[in-house]
């Protein structure tokens, strides 16, 4: 019955209009739910509820967290009852996973501390040079503007002439920069090919079968199978240099660490 009462008790709070958070009230450490011997404190639910969202959803989200501990400890206790004494042992696997995730923790904190993100325009032209190849594009990329309007509206034509000059009626502007065609089409909700088949001098209108019609406005493209432009591949490239460069810090830091060891006599290799 203490278990029930300190649940609802909860549901309650977080029920009522305009109350403070769940964390205000929780005073004492009533046990709400139990499997087993294993159980759940009100006081785990703590860090559960942030501030500010509404009881209903407090309220979910304590169900949601009660449910899942339940079906976890049940899982295990299975599993316990289940497996061999040779599988139970994780005692390698736990050790497997430290080692790997206080690794990745330091080489993490020795890349940040020296990885120079700084990449200039003639690095990204070098490597765009030397590996043109790899920004064939598989889908145009587009400039433009795109609006969704009513068929019907009485403002249609000029809204959609609109398109073809710099305005305010844009829904989605992307003139000033290259975006895949791929992008645009979920904005038509349809494939690219079908949308750009669509284009009439430098327009494509689509109605979505609502009674609303996407329109857009295509300032330039470049076709599927040709090269990327620089501007367009510059964040790729800059990506692939700055992972270039970390792997390159983790590689010496291994070395340092190997050396280091060895110059001490830490290491010794029978």
């Amino acid at each position: 019955m203490k278990l029930f009462s300190a649940y609802f008790a909860l549901v309650l709070l977080v029920a009522l209009p305009g109350c403070k958070a769940v964390q205000d009230f929780i005073h004492d450490d009533e046990v709400i739910a139990k499997v087993g011997d294993k159980k759940l404190f009100l006081s785990q639910l703590t860090g559960v509820i942030p501030n500010g969202i509404s009881p209903e959803d407090s309220t979910n989200l304590v169900l949601q967290y009660i449910t899942t501990w339940a079906k976890d400890q049940i899982f295990l206790d299975v599993a316990e009852a289940q497996l061999s004494k040779e599988e139970l042992d994780v005692t390698q696997e736990l050790e497997d996973y430290r080692t790997s995730l206080l690794k990745y923790r330091y080489e993490q904190r020795y890349v940040n501390e020296r990885l120079d993100t700084l990449v200039t325009d003639d690095q990204v032209q070098a490597y765009y040079e030397a590996h043109k190849n790899d920004f064939i594009l598989s889908a145009p990329i587009v400039k433009g503007r795109f609006l969704r309007m009513f068929k019907g509206s009485p403002d249609y034509e000029r809204l959609r002439d609109s398109l073809a000059i710099k305005g305010d009626s844009r829904y989605l502007d992307f003139s000033e920069k290259w975006i895949d065609a791929n992008v645009l089409s979920r904005e038509f909700g349809t494939d690219w090919k079908t949308m750009m088949a669509a284009e009439k001098k430098g327009f494509i209108e689509l109605e979505d079968g609502s009674g609303n019609m996407q329109v857009a406005y295509i300032i330039d493209q470049v076709k599927a199978g040709t090269l990327a432009p620089q501007e367009y591949c510059r964040p790729v490239i800059t990506d692939i240099l700055l992972s270039h460069r970390k792997r390159a810090l983790v590689e010496r830091l291994e070395q340092e660490l190997m050396e280091d060891a060895q110059n001490k006599n830490k290491l010794v290799i029978y």
